[in-house]
């Protein structure tokens, strides 16, 4: 059993374009990733992290709470079919070497791209606005801001949990009408958050980096928020390794096909 195992191993190694599958594969996975994150999700459908539930009973809970379910459906469904695209195109690009087909590929990419970082995010506010429990999201995706910011200060949450809510709040009422009054209370809410994460740092791990990073974007007194700059460069950091990765695995991915090419003499 062991010799047969590392017979397949050896076959699987040798072969550059089961390698190549695999790689494609992780690729995808990656992208996901990186659609997901902070620099490349657009505003408009930035998602709101609410940490305030309500509706808990079991019945709820385990029967009439949908929240996240077509989204989850749509994100395995569009990563699936975005790995086995690629492998399936590129195998017709290794059929016809026509160049039309890698553009084809770039636009699967591009199309994935809107999948994660827009079409996703949105329908997981959709989510959030008629289905689940959460108490400040569906006050916020109606554009009823005030009975939003009412319901954080009266739900029994920690400091943290506030200035975190609030700031979502303040940054979804600037996307929604950018002016500048809506500017002075991101920029208010941004510094409530800040003072928050000097005060309580260890909580900080609590909290979605990418939408602490969305808010620091958004906000015009960034050299007056030390802490949420580093959270958002750490994003950054991710981003770029992230890229790197799949600029690197794309270039064994090529490196791969190229190989095989010559050597099934194409």
């Amino acid at each position: 059993m062991g010799n047969l195992l590392k017979r397949l191993g050896s076959t699987f190694l040798e072969d550059g374009l089961a390698i190549s599958g695999v790689l494609l594969a992780a690729i995808s996975f990656l992208s996901f990733l990186l659609f997901g994150m902070a620099d490349f999700v657009v505003s408009q459908a930035m998602p709101f992290d609410d940490l305030s539930k309500g509706g808990n009973s079991l019945l709820f809970t385990y029967f009439l709470d949908f929240s996240g379910v077509f989204s989850s459906i749509l994100v395995v469904t569009g990563l699936v079919g975005f790995i086995f695209s690629q492998m399936l195109l590129m195998n017709i690009y290794l059929q016809t070497k026509q160049a039309k087909w890698l553009l084809v590929i770039g636009l699967m990419v591009m199309m994935f791209y809107g999948l994660i970082s827009f079409l996703i995010p949105k329908i997981e506010n959709l989510e959030n606005k008629y289905t689940g429990n959460s108490l400040v999201a569906p006050h916020v995706l109606r554009h009823d801001y005030n009975t939003a910011y009412g319901v954080v200060g009266s739900e029994d949450l920690s400091e943290m949990d506030q200035a975190y809510l609030n700031a979502q709040i303040s940054a979804y009422q600037y996307i929604s009408s950018p002016n500048d009054e809506n500017q002075e209370i991101l920029n208010a809410d941004s510094m409530g958050l800040e003072i928050a994460l000097i005060d309580a740092p260890d909580s900080a791990k609590t909290l979605s980096s990418d939408v602490v990073a969305k808010i620091y974007n958004l906000s015009t007194i960034k050299n007056e928020l030390p802490v949420m700059e580093v959270i958002s460069d750490d994003v950054k950091k991710k981003e770029w390794g992230i890229s790197a990765l799949i600029a690197l695995l794309y270039a064994v991915v090529i490196f791969k096909i190229i190989k095989y090419r010559r050597e099934v003499g194409m």
